[in-house]
This record gives structure tokens, C-alpha cells and sequence, in this order.
């Protein structure tokens, strides 16, 4: 196995020092790094992330939990700080390791251990993107939510709400940025302000998209032609005059 890695920490010393054990440890190739971690996002959220990441908690701008949230999925992460406290926060984000400065290379290679062992265990056909990790709120706590559970998304000015299992989570992320996430084969935006899980549909009426928890979307004009793309291999009619 050799893994890709990108490192993201303020401090450029600290870079050195992961990209110096990267260097060092056969299996693994440093893809790049970056002290800013809206840069990094764009990388890690791309359309070809490196395997695993090494982010640095407290970060300005954007926290490394903050960070870690919104390539779930796009990514495995192993959390790097000087604040031993952040663990809890780093587990509860999925995170497979947790590196407290100052790093020793042994300890390095334990984690390197541990995250193949991880990655080896998802198999072949382990879908990484079943789970998503959004932030409840301007200052709440970071949500795990099941994406095959997800009923639909609806925006709202300058956020959304996530629907699902019976839930209601509300995130300040734009519609966009969640369609990039969610797996394309599974869910349709089917208007400017809504996107559905294709599997919860129950009907398609005249009047909009019934779905299986009674709620009825509205199907945009723009969007009917890629919903009816997406799903007509479904519809079978008579061909009886």
C-alpha cells in the first residue's frame, strides 16, 4: 500500500518535521502541504484527495475540526496539536490518530501503522462517503450524520437544513458545497432550493416529488430534465396502445 498524504498546519517548522518522517518512511509519498487551511480545503475536497491527511487543530480562520468536517469522506485524518484536550473532539469526527507535539518518529510510525491497518480493513468495497460531519449552528457542536438516511436538504439565505431520520440539523454551508459531497448516483438536485435523496422517493406526482416521509418537493423547470435522466431507467411502462 503506498499511501499519498497532505500536511495542513500553521506552522511551517511543524510541516517539516511530518514531511521529514513522510520522507523517511517507505509506503508513503507527501503530496503537499500548506499552512492555510482554505487553500488546503480545496485540495482535500478535490476530485483527487490524498489518502490521508495530517491537520493541525488550531489553525486561524478555520480549525482543523472545522477543516477535518468538511472533507469527510473525501479523506482519512490524523489530527496533530500541542493541546492534548482536542481529543475527544478529534474521535468524535471520525479522526483515526491523534499526534501530540512534539512528535517522535516512533510514535509517527505507529500511527502510520494504525491508519493502514484502518484503511485495510474498509475493503475493496467500503464506501467512505456514508457518513457526513456538518456543524450544528454558528457555535454548535459538529453533528454525525448518515447519509443514506438523509431524506432532503433544503437552503435557506446563507444555510440549510439537512432532513433525515426524523432530524432537522441546520449548517451554514451552501447548497453547492453539499452537492459536491453527497454520491452523485444517489441524490438529485431537483431545485434551486432543494436536493433529495433518490432512494426515499415514494411518487412522482404532477405537483412535485412525494418522498417516503410524506414531504413534497418541488421539481424545478431548470432541473427536470437531469432528474428524469437520473431515474428513467426506473419508470417502465406499457407500451400497449
Amino acid at each position: 500500500m503506498n499511501l499519498s498524504t497532505y500536511i495542513v498546519d500553521d506552522e511551517s517548522h511543524a510541516i517539516e518535521t511530518i514531511a521529514d518522517y513522510i520522507n523517511q518512511t517507505p509506503g508513503l509519498s507527501l503530496s503537499g502541504s500548506s499552512t492555510d487551511p482554505v487553500m488546503a480545503m480545496n485540495i482535500l475536497a478535490g476530485e483527487s484527495p490524498p489518502q490521508l491527511a495530517f491537520i493541525d487543530v488550531d489553525m486561524p480562520g478555520i480549525s482543523g475540526l472545522e477543516l477535518a468536517s468538511l472533507v469527510a469522506g473525501k479523506t482519512s485524518v490524523v489530527f496533530i496539536t500541542s493541546h492534548r484536550e482536542f481529543g475527544p473532539e478529534a474521535f468524535e469526527l471520525n479522526a483515526i490518530d491523534y499526534l501530540l507535539k512534539p512528535i517522535s518518529y516512533a510514535r509517527f510510525l505507529k500511527c502510520i501503522q494504525k491508519v493502514k491497518d484502518q484503511l485495510a480493513n474498509l475493503g475493496p468495497g467500503a464506501d467512505e462517503n456514508e457518513i457526513l460531519f456538518v456543524k450544528a449552528g454558528t457555535k454548535g457542536s459538529f453533528v454525525k450524520i448518515p447519509v443514506p438516511e438523509i431524506w432532503y436538504i433544503q437552503s435557506s439565505l446563507h444555510y440549510v437544513d439537512i432532513y433525515w431520520a426524523g432530524e432537522k440539523t441546520t449548517t451554514y454551508l451552501t447548497l453547492g458545497e453539499l452537492e459536491d459531497r453527497l454520491p452523485a448516483g444517489d441524490f438529485c438536485r431537483v431545485h434551486r432550493s432543494f436536493i433529495i435523496n433518490l432512494k426515499q422517493i415514494k411518487a412522482v406526482e404532477q405537483s412535485g416529488i412525494k418522498l417516503e416521509n410524506k414531504e413534497l418537493i418541488p421539481l424545478g423547470r431548470g432541473y427536470r430534465e437531469m432528474f428524469f435522466n437520473k431515474i428513467g431507467s426506473a419508470f417502465f411502462n406499457s407500451q400497449q396502445p
